[in-house]
């Protein structure tokens, strides 16, 4: 809803005695909008959500992520079940995402804009 703040989590779930059960739960990364793909990477983990692709990392050990950057903006949400989604990492080391149908992006990046209008694999080197 409009003005409704993001609820939305990244849950760690831990067996901490050993017997194939999650028995605690940590909150990773809180306050966010439609996350819908999510990737181990960095130190931390890269989240697509809503118009963003952030990277989250926990710095001091405690499970809890206490540094978030926005690596891109401005993907598109016309249609929440088709926004930026399955983050996967590639053989060649970068960071492949999906857009489905129905959604146009136009985000900026340090090699210019980058523009898909419907459905497409979008790819990140992260190391330039």
């Amino acid at each position: 809803m409009p003005g409704q703040e993001a609820e939305d989590k990244i849950l760690i779930l831990e067996d901490t005695n050993g017997d194939g059960k999650a028995d605690q739960t940590t909150v990773f990364a809180d306050g966010l909008l439609i996350p819908t793909g999510v990737e181990p990477g960095d130190g931390g983990c890269y989240v697509g959500q809503s118009t963003e692709l952030l990277h989250f990392k926990d710095t001091d050990g405690d499970g809890v992520a206490d540094r978030k950057r926005i690596i891109l903006s401005s993907f598109g949400t016309e249609d929440t079940h088709h926004i930026l989604h399955t983050l996967r990492w590639g053989y060649d080391g970068q960071l492949y995402m999906n857009q489905s149908i129905y959604i146009h992006t136009h985000t900026e990046t340090p090699h210019g804009v980058v523009r898909l209008n419907s459905g497409g694999i979008l790819n990140l080197r992260l190391d330039t």
